[in-house]
């Protein structure tokens, strides 16, 4: 039988819609995150030019490393984020760049030298390239054909929530425990990840038949008639892209 996205869409109009949302919503935690740790340092360098509020006081050649190889961290991580997303799968990948953010922050949080306090910062950087992309990938696998860009676009707007969402919170709480912001929502993320499933179209690139069809029935709905129309077009599509790479 030969598949297209026709008969996808219409297999899938059957589909529940209410567990996606809840994924988005998730996703909407760790987003806010990203969005904190991209403005994390303009919030926090007023206090390390001078040392004060309990923060390390800084040089400016140090606060110049500070600013600017956090960049190079977030490009370092989008590059790794796709290989560890493709090896342990998009779910995995993710806790992995929530874990790492929550063990970043504590390190600056704790830093009594400008070592460890760099070492922190790029090591957020990475989560954060990471976790930049793998959401967007993540979603486009997971939903539906018809909601796949809409929720991939919501879900980015919470980045800029996230980069609002510091200015404020620098006004309403002691400057010094501003790292805990981004360790308490990666937590919040981490403990809501358990509602979350693997990414069918990955488990089943990955020969996991019966897994994916479990996945899609949890968020399709137990009575979604198309678990096995969208399997097969997954493994069309991807028998078309082998044969094309070999040929």
């Amino acid at each position: 039988m030969v598949l297209d996205n026709d008969s996808v869409l219409e297999v899938q109009k059957g589909a529940t819609t209410l567990p996606l949302y809840c994924t988005v919503a998730i996703l909407f935690i760790h987003n806010i995150s990203l969005g904190i740790s991209f403005y994390f340092t303009s919030v926090t360098v007023p206090y390390h030019k001078d040392g004060s509020e309990g923060y390390l006081l800084l040089t400016e050649e140090q606060i110049s490393w500070y600013l600017s190889l956090h960049q190079l961290a977030v490009l370092i991580g989008s590059f790794l984020g796709n290989p560890c997303g493709e090896r342990v799968g998009r779910k995995a990948a993710l806790l992995i760049s929530n874990v790492l953010t929550m063990l970043s922050y504590a390190a600056m949080f704790f830093a009594q030298n400008f070592e460890l306090l760099l070492t922190g910062r790029l090591v957020s950087g990475i989560a954060a390239g990471m976790g930049l992309v793998l959401p967007i990938v993540y979603l486009g696998e997971l939903s539906t054909i018809k909601l796949r860009s809409g929720m991939a676009n919501s879900v980015n707007l919470f980045i800029v929530l996230g980069s609002v969402m510091i200015y404020v919170v620098n006004m309403v709480i002691p400057h010094k425990l501003l790292p805990f912001v981004p360790i308490g929502l990666s937590g919040i993320f981490l403990i809501a990840s358990f509602a979350l499933n693997e990414s069918p179209q990955w488990l089943i690139r990955t020969g996991r038949l019966g897994k994916a069809a479990e996945v899609l029935r949890n968020i399709r709905g137990r009575e979604y008639e198309g678990v096995d129309t969208e399997i097969e077009e997954v493994l069309r599509v991807n028998l078309s892209n082998n044969q094309t790479d070999q040929g």
